[in-house]
């Protein structure tokens, strides 16, 4: 890279006067590196000029490419700030000193408050004088490319994860998406760098016949389109291997799922246009149900616009067809360095400067540095969705938001008298996921006891989460025990543990980890949402990894679970089953298997399902929102081979009893009293076994299972089945037996029977 290069590009938007100045920037800068190499061994200049090259490709002018030019004098040379004041003037040294404070702090584990006040610096400077961030983005950018002459990987993978969390971000933000692309194509090289290079071998081997798809559907729209008059430009693309990435590892897609790899971006004139290129787009290829978007009429939080449309293309695959003005164009890819180039907005429109002052005020409300980080990370540094109030107010929430969330954004109050929630028109769930476009009306009662604690579990803004956990604080002591203590049984269940069955010593680990005293104290503390079910389960888990017995059940268990098989009882309504479909599609669950059965006399529906194998937290969020659809009577889990070893354990038992009186008589080798006594108490013995066994099979495995009367008429017969063979042996043996006993035994088991069987109606 010379000063040439950069020159060349310059001079297509600049005059001969503002070149000189970047020419004597460039000797300037020249002279003060002189002797220094970079790792790499080549001369230090040509970093500053390869970030003043990505800066002048973005058409920015002369000010910000002198900054970049000068960014590393005042910290790597005997160069002063003063210097450069004084050589460029003020603006540019107000520049380079804020590229300067930024550079101070690098991001490292463990140092959690100069993380802070680095992001402080760089976003304060960011919200004064935007073009801080392009010179850092174009620095950290060169920086990626080169990162491979760093011999250290443990210093590789720390500048790397710094650029995906910090600056990939920030570059979302202000809408650089091009610069956004190549940072995440970058790191991902580094901090991933298996699933990289197989991602590369796989999609590498498509790339003939992507050109060719490519090369066939732009020519087809291009000739659509002159045919219609409609003046566009059309170029292709290829997704990128760290958006594929990411899709398949945040949303749970397999890599053969992915089918929009490739994309034809349409340049209009005008924005009238857009909407007329969308009809011929529509007409040559048939587009894909719900994927069409408009983000012109609703521009994304960082000023995105543009019409999305993912169409069945050449061959059936498919393509993300993308048109825009050569204005929005140019905005989507250099984001707030586009403002600099077109004069046309108002400061006070821009979008960037919006989120920039949001930024600040974050700082005024926020007790420490931490909180600040959290508030960030929430509701600044993720993909937003796009929502509306029924007057049609733009509502914007990170993505995975439900309509708790929506709630919350309204008002507190809104939130906390919240019972249900219309989205476009149809009455569904406060947990349910909101998407961009939709139209939620929030449904509340003046005497509604909300929030519920299982909220916390579905809120993704902080503003919710804050909320929430306030009005818990103020309910009374008895509901959040109750709620605790139900939260807790549930969490427990999912992984087939009953939380009554802890020992003294897990009680006490729970106990001390959490600093609480007793079990009502845990349940008070779950209810007020300051301890999760989870972290209860999780702190018996690590404690279990020295001793093993929750990792028999948890791992080997789960690893012969292939799929998730799941019983849904509900009324006969209308469209009942593609509701349920929705939710689970929704998910993003894949159905197996689906057998629904109607009764036309009670006016049921049973529907079971089949699911590729999920996590319990899938499962309870996937029941959680089956549960709000109108109509829905019982949800649960269904372990059939579990139930087959119930059904035989049983058959077997009865078929042992029955064999079991003539098996004693025709043995003669137990024809002495004592063997016969003997043989019948180990009999009577198996008998408790398999009473204790079934119920704790029933418990862990299928609890809905004694909702069935069947179920407690069997346990019955196989006892009391049992008893009568015993009484057949010993009248059949004359066996001298202690009838007392006899009864204390029969009663015994009775006794648990029965208990189980009131706990379970009147208790539980």
């Amino acid at each position: 890279m010379t000063i040439d290069n950069v020159l060349q590009v310059a001079k297509l938007y600049m005059s001969k006067e503002k070149l000189h100045k970047i020419r004597k920037a460039y000797d300037f800068a020249k002279k003060a590196h002189e002797g220094q190499k970079r790792k790499s061994g080549e001369p230090y200049i040509q970093h500053p000029l390869e970030a003043a090259y990505i800066l002048a490709k973005m058409n920015l002018d002369e000010n910000t490419i002198i900054s970049s030019i000068l960014h590393d004098v005042p910290e790597d040379t005997q160069k002063t700030l003063n210097d450069i004041k004084q050589a460029f003037g003020e603006e540019v040294a107000y520049l380079v000193n804020g590229i300067t404070k930024i550079a101070h702090v690098h991001f490292r584990v463990g140092m959690r408050e100069e993380q802070i006040e680095s992001l402080k610096k760089l976003l304060i400077h960011c919200a004064k004088d935007t073009r801080v961030i392009l010179i850092k983005l174009a620095d950290r950018l060169h920086n990626m490319r080169t990162l491979h002459h760093i011999k250290e990987k443990e210093k590789r993978e720390r500048i790397a994860r710094e650029t995906i969390e910090i600056y990939v971000p920030i570059s979302n933000l202000f809408g650089l998406g091009e610069l956004k692309a190549q940072l995440e194509d970058l790191c991902f090289e580094i901090l991933y760098s298996q699933e990289y290079k197989e991602y590369k071998k796989k999609f590498f081997k498509k790339s003939v016949k992507q050109e060719r798809l490519l090369k066939n559907s732009i020519n087809k729209l291009k000739e659509g389109l002159d045919k219609n008059k409609i003046n566009a430009k059309l170029s292709g693309r290829k997704k990128s291997l760290y958006s594929i990435y990411k899709k398949v590892h945040d949303r749970d897609y397999k890599l053969s799922q992915i089918e929009d790899v490739i994309g034809i971006r349409i340049i209009t004139e005008k924005q009238d246009d857009c909407y007329k290129a969308l009809g011929v787009v529509h007409s040559i290829f048939k587009p894909k149900p719900r994927r069409v978007k408009d983000y012109i009429a609703v521009p994304k939080v960082n000023g995105y616009q543009s019409l999305h449309s993912t169409v069945f293309g050449f061959e059936g695959t498919i393509t993300e067809i993308q048109i825009r003005t050569e204005q929005m164009d140019l905005e989507a890819e250099y984001g707030i360095a586009a403002h600099y180039l077109y004069k046309t907005s108002k400061k006070s429109d821009n979008p960037a400067e919006k989120w920039t002052k949001k930024i600040l005020d974050f700082q005024k409300i926020t007790k420490d540095d931490e909180d600040l980080l959290k508030n960030l990370k929430l509701d600044i540094f993720q993909d937003r969705i796009f929502t509306f109030t029924p007057r049609g107010d733009v509502i914007d929430l990170p993505y995975g938001a439900t309509a708790i969330d929506f709630a919350y954004t309204i008002h507190s109050e809104i939130g906390n008298k919240a019972y249900n929630a219309e989205i476009n028109g149809e009455n569904t769930s406060l947990l349910t996921p909101l998407h961009t476009g939709d139209i939620i009306k929030i449904l509340t009662k003046p005497k509604q006891n909300a929030p519920e604690i299982g909220w916390l579990n579905y809120a993704k803004t902080n503003t919710a989460k804050k909320n929430i956990k306030e009005a818990l604080r103020k309910q009374s002591n008895k509901n959040k025990i109750k709620s605790g203590k139900e939260l807790l049984q549930k969490e427990f269940r999912k992984s087939e543990k009953e939380f009554n069955d802890l020992s003294y010593k897990e009680f006490v680990t729970i106990f001390r980890t959490f600093k609480i005293k007793d079990i009502k104290d845990l349940f008070l503390s779950i209810g007020e949402g300051n301890i999760l079910p989870t972290d209860v389960f999780n702190v018996l888990r690590r404690n279990a990894e020295k001793k093993s017995w929750i990792m028999r059940v948890l791992g080997q268990k789960k690893k012969k679970e292939q799929f998730v098989s799941i019983e849904l009882e509900s009324q006969c309504r209308p469209f009942q089953i593609a509701k349920i479909m929705d939710v689970i599609n929704n998910l993003n669950i894949k159905i197996i298997k689906l057998n629904a059965t109607a009764k036309q006399k009670k006016n049921s529906l049973t529907t079971k399902l089949l699911l590729e194998n999920i996590p319990d937290e899938t499962i309870d969020n996937l029941f959680g929102q089956i549960e709000q659809i109108t109509g829905i009577i019982s949800t649960k889990r269904l372990f059939p081979k579990r139930m087959l070893h119930f059904y035989i354990w049983g058959i077997i038992t009865i078929l042992v009893w029955s064999i079991n009186p003539f098996f004693l008589s025709f043995l003669p080798q137990f024809g002495e009293q004592k063997s016969r006594t003997i043989f019948l108490y180990l009999g009577i013995g198996m008998l408790l076994g398999s009473i204790f066994y079934m119920r704790n099979l029933v418990r862990k495995s299928f609890p809905g299972l004694r909702e069935n009367r069947f179920f407690w008429i069997f346990s019955f017969i196989i006892v009391t089945f049992a008893f009568f063979a015993i009484i057949a042996e010993i009248i059949a043996t004359n066996i001298h037996f202690n009838w007392i006993a006899v009864l204390a035994i029969v009663t015994l088991v009775y006794s648990i029977l029965i208990s189980e069987y009131i706990n379970y109606y009147y208790i539980e």
